[in-house]
């Protein structure tokens, strides 16, 4: 069972509609206990005394207004579930949001082992940090967050025994906070469930003066608490994508225009280098991904024409390392995609286009999505991407991160076009110059590696 615990404060109307929508949406077993702070004259307690001897309300009449932690407290003591879910009398749950979120709790780790969680939230509209959808919704199921907001919390009975209830001494506001950082201390994971979304009205059940009066308060006690660099850590910014822009010596306006054309309704942050070698710059960006403790990191050449669903579609594929499929703007225009060759221990390309998701050995990093947790399981003494044995830094990097237990894959439907010197290169010229080379075998002419241009030829590809 599952243990709601609403504090109501002179609100009645929206005190009613949450709980109308937590008959209407709710699925499992639970029972609802309402702390009552409100005036004693107030409409609101009136009503809140009307639900006593309601089959699963349980009620708590305060004399005076105790606080939100204390109240909550309050309800907590004498809740009979397994599970404790801290609900504002401000929100709105969605269809089956109890039943969604109680999932995330079953969900086992990639060893197929028990995840150590201390609390699931909702996504919401208005709202702080990874829970609010418009800044933050990707397509995995859940995200993994250093604290949550308390506007709708699901807590473990047992977690709560051992973290603790909500400490007291905050009178109004950082008690979510405080009680995040102590979970996660005792080693806790704490979840975002993206499948759930709970509606938030925002501060509209707050009085104006008392916030003014007592967040600052709370505040106060929380740095003395914590002191102020733990809770710079534990709540700084953090963009959903750092998109990685290595910039070299040519200025791509054409780029530029396209890249203003990329759809990305998330947090995002630019990552740029100037003039720096390949192999360095990509470490950098990588390195500045992890600083910035974006999700993902995307790898942008700044010779690509993009398509605007382009990283929004890689994303989709929810994998660890995912590219898309482009050929090389330079002759003899050969696919970007490769296998290993065991035997010769090299690298061959395979022209896998139109072949959907494909898993490959090998990708160039001119349009690629990776998870900066794959950055982060390099060594303090490892480089992520260096030009080994001739090889280039992103294919040595793929050696790397398949060592490691990573998987790569490739979308060979969504094909970027490289921006060549003059033309836009893709397929057609992958194409035109096989039919090149085909012609000069007949005549036994061998091609210099220094011919970089195609004489005009009927095209015959498709």
């Amino acid at each position: 069972m599952v243990s709601i615990i609403i504090l109501a404060y002179e609100k009645l109307g929206l005190l009613i509609n949450t709980l109308n929508k937590i008959k209407q949406n709710t699925k499992v077993e639970h029972e609802i206990i309402i702390i009552d702070n409100s005036n004693k004259d107030s409409s609101t307690r009136k009503f809140v005394g009307t639900l006593q001897n309601k089959d699963n309300y349980r009620i708590i009449l305060n004399d005076e207004n105790v606080g939100f932690a204390r109240g909550v407290n309050q309800g907590i003591k004498l809740a009979k579930g397994d599970y404790i879910c801290l609900l504002n009398d401000d929100t709105e749950p969605s269809e089956n949001w109890l039943t969604k979120m109680l999932k995330h709790f079953e969900k086992k780790d990639k060893k197929g082992k028990d995840r150590k969680i201390g609390a699931v939230a909702p996504m919401s509209d208005i709202v702080m940090g990874w829970q609010k959808q418009s800044a933050y919704k990707d397509f995995d199921d859940e995200h993994e967050v250093p604290y949550l907001i308390g506007l709708c919390l699901l807590i473990p009975r047992k977690v709560l025994d051992d973290v603790g209830l909500l400490d007291e001494q905050f009178y109004f506001g950082e008690e979510d906070l405080d009680w995040s950082m102590r979970a996660t201390d005792k080693g806790y994971i704490l979840i975002v469930a993206q499948d759930v979304f709970v509606r938030h009205f925002g501060g509209v059940s707050v009085d104006k003066e008392a916030y003014d009066k007592f967040f600052p308060i709370g505040r106060k006690k929380l740095i003395e608490k914590w002191g102020q660099e733990r809770i710079v850590k534990t709540t700084r910014y953090r963009p959903l994508v750092s998109i990685a822009l290595p910039y070299q010596q040519v200025s791509y306006i054409k780029f530029e225009h396209n890249l203003r054309d990329l759809r990305k309704p998330f947090t995002h942050e630019f990552v740029e280098t100037y003039r720096t070698p390949t192999a360095v710059a990509r470490n950098l960006l990588a390195s500045l991904s992890i600083r910035l403790g974006s999700k993902y990191h995307f790898f942008v050449d700044t010779d690509m024409k993009l398509r605007p669903e382009t990283l929004i579609r890689l994303m989709s594929h929810k994998k660890d390392i995912v590219s898309a499929f482009a050929y090389k703007r330079q002759p003899p225009y050969t696919p970007t995609t490769m296998k290993w060759n065991k035997k010769k221990l090299v690298f061959e390309w395979r022209d896998w286009a139109n072949k959907g998701l494909r898993k490959v050995d090998g990708i160039g990093m001119f349009c690629c999505l990776i998870r900066t947790k794959v950055f982060e399981q390099f060594g303090e003494k490892e480089i992520p991407f260096e030009s080994k044995h001739k090889r280039q830094e992103d294919l040595d990097f793929c050696l790397k991160v398949k060592d490691k237990g990573f998987s790569i894959w490739c979308d060979t439907d969504l094909e970027i076009i490289h921006l060549g010197n003059q033309e836009e290169v893709g397929r057609k010229y992958f194409l035109m110059y096989k039919q090149f080379q085909s012609e000069m075998n007949k005549k036994n002419i061998i091609i210099p590696k220094s011919n970089l241009t195609i004489p005009k030829l009927q095209f015959k590809g498709k």
